[in-house]
């Protein structure tokens, strides 16, 4: 064998030297920087070449390598990585110029702090300590360098802390769109005014692109991961809902190069302190967390949106990370999960455990096609609902819907708006299940219609505990959005016979567009959706199944929510002076929403060619998963729901 492997390394070698003779007449047939010479094939590598993953027994490289493992050389000459992180002077120059576009510290410090009290607990993506770590090493980095720094490059800063600017432009980015208006770096940078702090935001996120850009693949970090993370939640923002699902496919991608979907083993050397150790230790559950929260968007998405899902769950075999928080120092203590709910404070990574519980059943609910119609066996729906259901009966008191431990509530000030939702998940699981069985299975038409309701009310919830420089959060919009237009195509394609049900849809149909009517002028999604549930409305009063009944009086005492859950009113004594000019009192529907007069010429079309990139597509599939048999042979869901030709958007 050894003969074998000798022979093959000394022809290896000599393929090498042939290669190299025509190596120059090679690189003049591409196009060449201005230094003479070709980024891509400076020092090429095999690995990167072929796309190979380096990990022991993934593919028949690897294998070889582990061979060859006691060569003096080896194959070393094919996996060193000699290129350089950035492949040419003048993208060396393009990034400290990016770069130096970072405002001062003082504004950096002060948004960084607006990201993370306003915004990171929704999003999970970045942790606190290993964040501020990071930065304080570019800034030395940056400090240090000197004078004749463009002798130098970026060689004077280490390859991991290259991604930093393009996080930090994220993190801008996003804190700029949360941003109270009395804060000091609002007025310092000059954004007062909305559509000013929208474009700069905009301007900052483009920024950390075009880093990213100038880096290229060749050295991947975490940091990297998370900025294309921050990206994609930007994006979800801005109602790019397309472009934000892109974005975090780079994100797994990258997650998949450092193969984070795989346990990892931590192999401390002898001389390693405790401290050291420790920070192994806890540096593995960090990773961990960030697949996790890739994960769990991977499969929210793929539900809400119809996509298809970009993990494999088979291929990832992770330990599920702990229930704790991550120390500001974690050199200094043992990782370990909270034993109890009742005599440790709640901590603020448990929705991301539960979240990810929920998008495991989302994966399962797509391999089993649980969720497709006419599934061989109607049982596997239900036996997935009970396991949900099982699933919220297992939450702590403290973040629970239903009759809640609210002890921890004024230390731990988001904690009310994670119940909603940790409630809100769930639900939109069960919506997701039943919606394509409504039609052939009563019971799934109840269970749906009771999700989409449960939905709506954790949606007013949420809102009214939501300040307005929040309004941005995606989740405000799209939530409601998904389960009212459910609401409105059930109510039009299914005579209702239950007076006190049609009462609560059309209450819950009533809040969802007061609240959309308030997110509005900060919130693209929701500024599309208050066209379309008008128009869905319209159609709902004047639908065969439904001109024979005289909408009701909406009252407080129509308010009915899930079982354990107390009835919200309508407004918040908050969200009442924020919108006076709309009633405070729940009144007929037919006051609400206008007639079709009031909306002259509108059409489905119109309505929806503005929902920014969830465009009529996306809705017309929500309703269109909604068998029709009923309605004829050639029966077109939107032509009874909308009286519109099939072709209308061809």
């Amino acid at each position: 064998m050894s003969v074998l492997l000798a022979m093959f390394q000394k022809s290896v070698n000599m393929e090498m030297k042939k290669d190299g003779d025509n190596q120059e007449s090679r690189r003049k047939s591409l196009p060449a920087d201005e230094t003479g010479s070709n980024p891509y094939f400076q020092d090429p590598n095999l690995i990167h070449q072929a796309g190979y993953l380096l990990m022991s027994g993934s593919n028949t490289f690897n294998d070889l390598r582990q061979a060859l493992n006691e060569e003096p050389h080896g194959l070393q000459e094919f996996t060193t990585v000699r290129a350089k992180a950035i492949p040419s002077r003048r993208l060396e120059d393009t990034f400290w110029t990016l770069a130096a576009e970072l405002p001062s510290k003082p504004v950096i410090d002060e948004l960084v702090d607006i990201y993370f009290a306003e915004v990171n607990w929704y999003y999970h993506i970045l942790v606190r300590c290993y964040f501020d770590e990071l930065y304080v090493a570019w800034c030395k980095a940056i400090k240090g360098r000197s004078s004749d720094v463009k002798n130098d490059h970026h060689e004077s800063v280490s390859k991991d802390l290259l991604h930093v600017p393009a996080l930090l432009f994220q993190v801008l980015a996003i804190a700029l769109q949360f941003a109270p208006n009395s804060a000091a770096a609002v007025k310092k940078l000059g954004v007062a005014g909305l559509l000013a702090r929208d474009r700069l935001s905009c301007k900052y996120s483009t920024k950390g692109l075009d880093v990213m850009n100038i880096i290229g693949h060749q050295h991947i970090t975490i940091s990297a991961v998370q900025h294309d993370l921050l990206r994609a939640s930007w994006l979800k923002n801005c109602g790019q809902g397309t472009e934000s699902w892109h974005s975090l496919g780079n994100a797994i991608r990258k997650a998949q190069e450092l193969s984070l979907y795989q346990n990892s083993k931590i192999r401390p050397s002898e001389s390693c302190s405790v401290g050291q150790k420790l920070k192994m230790m806890w540096n593995d559950e960090y990773k961990r967390r960030l697949w996790v929260t890739l994960f769990s968007w991977d499969s929210h998405m793929a539900l809400a949106l119809g996509r298809p899902r970009i993990i494999n769950a088979s291929d990832c075999d992770i330990k599920t990370p702990m229930n704790c928080d991550t120390p500001q120092d974690p050199s200094t203590t043992i990782p370990t999960p909270y034993a109890s709910e009742n005599d440790t404070m709640p901590t603020s990574f448990y929705p991301s455990l539960l979240g990810y519980s929920i998008a495991q059943m989302v994966h399962e609910m797509r391999t089993t096609g649980a969720n497709k119609r006419f599934p061989k066996n109607y049982q596997v729906i239900g036996d997935m609902h009970r396991r949900i259901l099982s699933l919220l009966d297992t939450v702590p008191p403290v973040f629970r819907v239903q009759n809640p431990d609210t002890s921890w509530d004024s230390r731990c000030p988001n904690l009310p708006r994670q119940r909603e939702q940790i409630f809100m998940g769930a639900n939109s699981l069960l919506l997701g299940l039943h919606r394509s069985h409504i039609h052939t299975h009563p019971e799934s038409r109840e269970a749906a219609i009771e999700a989409a309701l449960s939905v709506l009310q954790a949606q007013q919830r949420f809102f009214d505990l939501t300040p307005s420089n929040q309004y941005r959060f995606f989740g405000l919009a799209f939530f409601t959005m998904d389960a009212a237009t459910f609401l409105s195509a059930a109510t039009m394609l299914h005579r209702l016979v239950d007076a006190q049900l049609k009462e609560r849809i059309d209450f819950a149909l009533h809040q969802a567009l007061i609240r959309l009517e308030a997110l509005q002028d900060v919130n693209p999604l929701a500024r599309s959706g208050v066209k379309l549930l008008r128009y869905c409305f319209q159609k709902i009063q004047y639908s065969p199944r439904h001109t024979d009944q005289v909408p009701p009086n909406l009252g407080h005492s129509a308010v009915h929510t899930s079982p354990g859950v107390s009835a919200t009113p309508l407004l918040s004594r908050a969200s009442q002076d924020t919108l006076g000019h709309l009633p405070s009192e729940p009144c007929s529907t037919s006051e609400i929403f206008p007639t079709p007069s009031l909306i002259p010429g509108s059409t489905l079309q119109d309505i929806a060619s503005e929902l920014n990139t969830f465009d009529e597509s996306y809705w017309i599939e929500q309703v269109n998963q909604i068998p029709m048999e009923e309605f004829g042979p050639g029966g077109s869901t939107w032509d009874t729901l909308f009286g519109q030709a099939t072709g209308a958007f061809d």
